[in-house]
Parts: C-alpha cells; structure tokens; sequence
C-alpha cells in the first residue's frame, strides 16, 4: 500500500500513517548491531558494533568485535576480564534470523534474555526469531558486561551523540529519526500533533521543537488541557474582559496572549472541554481571537504544538475538523519497549542528571537490579524508569538495594505468568542452575558445580551475601565451596604490585566489583585488603 492510499483512506489514523512513514523509510536500509547497555566502564556505554553482511558467523568475544562511539574514528573492543575470549557465534539467515552458537558455555557465560545457556548442557545454538530482534535480545556476557542485539535501520550519523543537541536521549534508529524530525519540523510555523503512550516525552519534543525555532527567544507556554473546566476553559485559552463573568473584576490575557510570539504546547488535546475546540479550530484557520465578554479582535502569534495519548480519529466527541487542521505535521514518539538498546544511555543520563550528579561515577548496580532494568516492559516508558531510579537511589543511599517488586513499583502478589512466561507486563526470566528460587531454599553444597559457583559471584559482583543467597546455600558452606575451587584467591595473599597493576590504566575508575573480579577474590575482604594496603 501507497503513503497516497492511506491518507484518502478516512479510516486511517494519523499515528498509523506516521507508523507507515516510519516503517517504509527504513525499510531497505536494516543492519544488524550490538549496542552496549551496561560496561565497568561507564564511557562504553552506548557505543555500538555494526553487523555487516557477511557470509560468515560473526564473533562476539572479548577481542572482537569493534564498538564506536558516535563521532570517533577507532573502535574499541569489549576488552573485559569477565568476557571471555572464546567466542559466541551470530550466523545470520537469510529469513532475518540469528543463529546464536556457544561452543563452551561453562567459560563463556552469556545469558539472552535472562536464559543463562549454561543452563541447558549440550546446547548447540539458540535461533533468535526476526521479530524478536527487531524488539532487542538483551545479551550478558561473563555477568559483567550487558549487550542488545537489535536491527538498526541505518547506520548513526558520524556527529550525532546519544543525546545530539535536542536533549532526546538515545542511540536506537527511533530515536535518530525523532531527533531529524525535530530538526526538520522546528522552523516551520506549521501546527504539530505529537502522538505517543504516556511517559514518552511528548513535552520534551514539544520543547526541542521551540529551542529549534525562530521563536525560541519568545516564551513557551504549556497547558493541560485535561485540567480545563469547561466553564472557565474559554477564558484560560483566551483572557476575558472585565466584568465578562462574576468575579471578573478587571481583564486578564489568556494563555495565547501570554505566549505572544512564542508556543503554545497544548497537552492532552483529546481532553479538551468540548465548547472550546470550534474556538481553537477558527484560531488556527483565521489565527484571530475575541477574549471573552471583549468586541476587539486579537490577532493570535503563536506556533501550537498539541499532543495525546488517544486515538482521536475515533475519539467520541472531538472536533474532527480540528484534528486535520492539529495534524500537519506528525511526530510518532516510540514507547521505550520497541528501543530496548537505549536503556543503557537513558539509564546513566537519568542518574546522573543535575550538576552534582554529573560530576560522580555512576553506582555500581548489581546484575539482579540490571537485570530487572533492562528486562521490564516498561508500560509507563521512561516516566516510569525515571521513577523506578529515583526508588533505587533512595534506597542505596541507605545500604540497601530494592527487590523486583519494589523497584519496578509492582504490587507485590503472585501473579500466573503466561505461555512466553510474562504476567501483567513484566518480563520473567528462568533462573540457571546456580540461582535459587524466589523462594528461598538451601541446597546442598555438593550440587554446586565449580562454573554454577564462579557464574553467581559474577553474576553478584563478587559479593559473598547475594552469592549465597542466589545459590540457596549457607555463608558457611559460601566459604567451604571457595576454599575448594582453584580459581578463587585469598585477598591477604594477593600483593600490592598485582592489585596496582590490575589498576592499571584506569586509577579510580575500576569499581570495587570490576576489581574484584579481574583479581577473583571476593568483594569485602579485597576491600579490607585495599585499606591494609594504602590503596
């Protein structure tokens, strides 16, 4: 089907058409990448491997491949000591499929989805579907370092960072092609319909939008227009003459006067009292306006930006005609479910944000708590992550890190999962051998393998606590367990030359579990070495 098809279709909704722009643009240009979510290092984050058409597996290990960060000339490897260099395989088919092929699962470590492969001994590969890729596979490597496969539609702009000048976080093709549109659309006087689920960041665009215009040394004025009453929406939008109504003791301008020369951000637009959308239609068509109770005619100078949350084309009650007239331009903001590689990014921007924040590392996060990050759905998009951070830091500050429940803000009651084992939106995922049930259970530590063991303390950051917990077994036989394997080290035997020289390069920026893992020695008792030592 035709662009020209669809839009003389009465039936077809402005947000279905920006969709099939969308899709239609991109359509040709599909590449496979590799997005980092989560590194050790916070400047890895964001930087992305390009896939290219190959009739060979592409490997993904510790030396290979490549990832750049938007605007510099040299890739970089992952180059991590809990990646390893064997390699996991991606041979790609032609229906739009990867092959995933892991030839030593014990020494790779690498979970998709939350599915630890080390958990099905003698798998042989795992087929990721296109359209599972097209959402992202959240891929961790060796418990320390998050990845997303996902198509990108093109390759990102040599200049474009993940949050450009526009203040519109990202590094995912969605949210490029927002940031274009922002780019292309903020000179023209033209009214703007932003559609997209609650959380999106309608007003942000609505912002980038005037900053990007002629107007933007003119005030911008926002209005919920789901906060109007109906008696009194006429005067809000329009000012009323003294004594139009009782209490009316003088005049007062209205909200378009008080954006003169400026924006006017109309926010839930669907809402908008019905009495009032003829007014706003004919101050669109004829850009002239009558305050309320006055005879003069007042000329309107404002650029509208409108945005919702609905399906206006069958919403009962709006102004059709207002909505065409709203609707010359289009901009489809993308829920965050459908641009999962930008969680990373989006994350560190959100804990750092404010001037103090900026300038402090960002905290370690336990993979339990990245994993529920990056595995949620997400129904309230990044509104709803924002909150989820704030929750979380709350909590650090106090020693304490929050469980799924809490974190995610769910209430906490037990909840049937269905076939693709998810349940009110939340993305469950199967638990390796190593890990215990959401219900706690002791084990016997004679069923813990020697990989099941490393795998938890790389999946805990090498903390003795959430290790024992995760593999339901006693801190008693926690420490028996690490007295028998051969790769774990006593900290008081490990020397200052060896921990300065696993330092080396990057001097207090190595977290405390980075550390600890390069050195495989567990957490605390490294860092009672470390002060021992001077370090």
């Amino acid at each position: 089907m035709q662009r020209s098809d669809l839009m003389q279709d009465p039936t077809v909704s402005s947000l279905a058409l920006a969709r099939f722009e969308a899709e239609e643009e991109g359509a040709a240009a599909l590449m496979l990448a590799l997005s980092v979510l989560w590194h050790p290092d916070a400047r890895r984050i964001g930087q992305q491997a390009l896939l290219a058409q190959s009739a060979r597996p592409w490997l993904l290990s510790r030396k290979e491949p490549l990832f750049f960060a938007p605007g510099e000339g040299a890739g970089l490897p992952l180059e991590h000591a809990s990646v390893s260099r064997s390699p996991v395989q991606l041979c790609p088919a032609p229906d739009g499929s990867v092959q995933l092929l892991v030839a030593e699962p014990e020494r790779v470590r690498c979970e998709l989805d939350g599915q630890a492969l080390l958990s099905a001994p003698g798998l042989a590969g795992v087929r990721l579907a296109a359209e599972r890729l097209r959402t992202g596979v959240v891929v961790l490597l060796g418990g320390e370092v998050w990845l997303c496969l996902h198509w990108v539609r093109t390759p990102p702009p040599a200049a474009q960072g993940p949050s450009s000048n526009t203040g519109l976080v990202g590094i995912s093709s969605a949210i490029r092609r927002l940031r274009q549109q922002v780019a292309a659309m903020a000179a023209s006087e033209l009214p703007v319909l932003l559609l997209g689920e609650s959380g999106t960041g309608k007003e942000l665009v609505a912002r980038a939008l005037h900053a990007g215009s002629p107007r933007r040394a003119r005030p911008m004025v926002s209005v919920n227009m789901a906060a109007l009453t109906e008696g009194l929406a006429a005067s809000d939008l329009f000012g009323a003459a003294r004594g139009a109504y009782t209490g009316a003791a003088q005049a007062r301008p209205g909200l378009f006067a008080e954006a003169a020369g400026g924006t006017l951000f109309l926010d839930e637009i669907g809402d908008t009292p019905p009495a009032v959308q003829p007014m706003l239609l004919r101050v669109i068509e004829s850009s002239e306006y009558r305050a309320l109770g006055s005879g003069r005619t007042e000329r309107a100078d404002v650029r509208l930006i409108a945005a919702t949350d609905r399906e206006l084309q069958a919403a009962a009650g709006f102004n059709q005609p207002l909505l065409r007239r709203l609707e010359a331009l289009v901009i489809s903001l993308p829920p965050l479910r459908e641009r999962r590689e930008d969680l990373g990014v989006l994350i560190l921007h959100l804990l750092q944000r404010g001037p103090a924040q900026a300038l402090l590392p960002p905290p370690h996060l336990p993979s339990r708590v990245l994993r529920a990050l990056f595995l949620h759905h997400w129904p309230g998009n990044v509104r709803q992550l924002g909150h989820a951070l704030q929750r979380l830091l709350m909590a650090a500050q106090s020693g304490d890190w929050l469980g799924e429940q809490e974190l995610l803000g769910l209430a906490p009651t037990p909840q049937a999962a269905g076939p693709s084992g998810s349940a009110a939106g939340v993305t469950t995922w199967p638990d390796t051998a190593a890990m215990a049930p959401a219900r706690r259970r002791y084990r016997a530590p004679d069923e813990i393998t020697a990989e099941q063991l490393i795998h938890a303390l790389d999946l805990s950051g090498w903390c003795l606590r959430e290790a024992a917990q995760a593999l339901g077994v006693s801190r008693p036989s926690l420490y028996n367990l690490l007295a028998r394997h051969p790769e774990v080290r006593q900290a008081d035997q490990l020397s200052g030359e060896e921990i300065r020289a696993a330092l080396a390069g990057r001097p207090g920026e190595a977290s405390l579990s980075e550390l600890a893992s390069r050195l495989r020695t567990p957490r605390e008792a490294l860092r009672r070495r470390l002060r021992a030592l001077g370090i």
